[in-house]
Formats: structure tokens, C-alpha cells, sequence
């Protein structure tokens, strides 16, 4: 078994209840599988998680990412643009 530290942003924040989290999972885990782990204990997350962005230490990641123990991933919604002016 694993641990990893996950960081939550916005409605993952409202779903959950808190930004940030301890989780176990098993050894070889992807962010995929933590995912589905998720989603299972907070079925509200589904409609959102495919259009969520990941990022584990801090680099953005595939789903098949396979998490190591200690691993800090954060979730996020996806980022949309804006327009910069004086």
C-alpha cells in the first residue's frame, strides 16, 4: 500500500469537504484507478472528472500515471482562458 497527499480544487472541494486529503491506495496504482476510487466513495465527482486536469509534483500527468508512495497529486478543474487588459 501507498499513501499520496491530494490537493482539491473547487468542486472537488465542495464535494469532499476539505482542499486536501491523505489517501492509500494499492502499490502500482495509476491516477486513474485513484480516480475510480474516488469517484466510488463520492459518486457526485463523476459528471466532472472527465474534464478534470491532474497534476502529480506538481507536473501535469496522463491518467496512467502510475503514483509512488509520498506522491502529491493534485485535481483540478480545467483551466480556461481570460483576456489580459490595462
Amino acid at each position: 500500500m501507498i499513501s499520496v497527499s491530494i490537493l482539491l480544487f473547487a468542486h472537488y472541494v465542495d464535494v469532499m469537504g476539505s482542499s486536501q486529503m491523505s489517501y492509500t491506495c494499492a502499490t502500482g496504482s495509476s491516477v486513474s484507478q485513484l480516480l475510480n476510487s474516488l469517484e466510488a466513495q463520492f459518486p457526485a465527482l463523476v459528471p466532472i472528472n472527465s474534464a478534470i486536469r491532474i497534476a502529480v509534483n506538481q507536473e501535469f500527468c496522463e491518467r496512467s500515471t502510475i503514483l509512488n508512495d509520498g506522491d502529491e497529486v493534485a485535481i483540478m478543474p480545467p483551466m480556461s482562458g481570460g483576456r489580459y487588459s490595462k
